[in-house]
């Protein structure tokens, strides 16, 4: 199996699973990129609440950056492991389709392998998400559940 992957990172304990069957995989060697995608529809929601609120467009970008914070303190110990272990990690932060953000990162990147976690934020989506990267990718991809 590859040495260069991606996980798409949404917080659930599938994700956090996917982790440790990461640094299995990795064995100290490689490099892992662990993708956060902070959905273009719950950006969307997010916008129209602070409308209704009465907040400006900061407002918005303060519960962005939080949403990231939150999920940088989450990834902590695992990146100390990594760091550890010899394992490069890069930590990307994007907002948009999950499906476009995983298939451009992928592509890009050249990962070797996409790991997908089921349920969690992304479970009324996965089908969707899987579907669109199971056709549209040449790579392998991991379900964890």
């Amino acid at each position: 199996m590859g040495k260069n992957i991606l996980l798409l990172y949404d917080g659930s304990d599938a994700s956090v699973r996917a982790l440790g069957f990461i640094l299995t995989i990795l064995e100290g060697r490689g490099k892992l990129t662990i993708l956060y995608v902070i959905d273009a529809d719950r950006v969307s929601d997010i916008n129209k609440s602070v409308e209704r609120e009465g907040k400006g467009r900061e407002a918005v970008n303060v519960i962005i950056s939080e949403i990231e914070s939150r999920t940088r303190q989450q990834l902590s110990e695992f990146l100390r492991i990594c760091e550890k272990k010899g394992i490069k990690v890069r930590c990307e932060f994007k907002i948009g389709k999950v499906t476009t953000e995983i298939l451009n990162e992928a592509i890009s990147k050249k990962h070797d392998l996409i790991v997908l976690p089921s349920g969690g934020i992304l479970e009324e989506k996965i089908d969707h998400i899987l579907n669109k990267v199971l056709k549209s990718y040449p790579g392998n991809v991991l379900i964890v559940k």
